[in-house]
């Protein structure tokens, strides 16, 4: 289930994971690969022919119209290309126009053609240069899949899953004592604490997603409440959130590796965020 970007609580956007761009020429980036192998680059893109360098594989392979993302571009529609291509460009100067003299707008490519003259013609022609000569082209590869933004766009809704689920459980389980068959030892032992210091919150706060899936899952009622009404399909929805909340949760843990990493990530995140919808509606 694909996601439509307005539906996640986020405000990154692709920019937040991604790193200046080195871009070469067509006629001059054989001159300088032996450079880019000694920096460990991967990929040199060539934007003037919508080509780039592939250090390790020695060959020029094509960059896709796709390819090419705005600054404010989600980080979700990012992530999905990432893990179709092996990297992404955002073009800062993409949507660019300026109005000449002659009424018409042009976009900076074609600016970038212009002499001198024409370009001192513009009501702007310092802010022009400065764009000229700026750096223009940033790039994120599967590996910037790891940055923090991408935790801090899943965090929120593995989150509010958390907080739906226990309070499903509060809602059928007034008494927490009655949920000690389900609950860890651990589990009991912190919320028995809590008790004895006077805090009258229920044991589901004390538990983990993992316990509270798995009590959800056994019982039907509470699956309804959740929208499901097959314990299969909640289980489906559900298999392997758990393990990515927790991966989300250590920060320091490198998630992905490779495309199929992100591809799973995505995927789990998509499945348990039709379930917080689901809970919400």
């Amino acid at each position: 289930m694909e996601l439509d970007r307005r539906d996640i609580p986020s405000i990154h956007t692709i920019f937040s994971i991604c790193s200046k761009a080195e871009t070469e020429t067509i006629g001059n980036y054989k001159s300088n690969i032996e450079f880019y192998k000694n920096q460990k680059y991967s990929y040199i893109p060539i934007p003037e022919k919508d080509e780039y360098y592939d250090v390790e594989q020695e060959e020029l392979g094509e960059i896709k119209d796709e390819q090419y993302l705005k600054e404010d571009d989600h980080l979700y529609e990012g992530l999905k290309l990432l893990v179709e291509y092996s990297f992404i460009l955002v073009d800062t100067q993409k949507d660019m126009r300026f109005t000449f003299p002659d009424g018409e707008k042009y976009g900076i490519d074609e600016i970038a053609e212009f002499d001198e003259e024409r370009i001192n013609e513009a009501k702007f022609p310092d802010i022009i240069r400065n764009i000229l000569e700026g750096q223009r082209y940033y790039i994120a590869t599967i590996a910037d899949a790891n940055k923090r933004s991408v935790n801090e766009m899943l965090y929120p809704v593995l989150a509010e899953l958390e907080n739906q689920f226990s309070t499903v459980i509060e809602t059928h389980y007034e008494e927490s004592e009655n949920l000690f068959k389900y609950a860890r030892p651990c589990t009991i032992g912190r919320w028995q604490k809590s008790q004895s210091k006077g805090v009258g919150v229920h044991i589901a706060e004390y538990m983990t997603l993992g316990e509270m899936k798995s009590i959800i899952e056994k019982q039907e009622e509470l699956r309804e409440d959740c929208g499901f009404s097959s314990r299969n399909q909640f289980k489906k929805n559900m298999s392997g959130v758990v393990n990515l909340r927790n991966k989300v949760m250590h920060a320091n843990r490198t998630i992905v590796h490779e495309k199929e990493d992100l591809e799973q990530l995505l995927n789990r995140f998509e499945r348990a965020h039709e379930v917080m919808t689901r809970l919400q509606e």
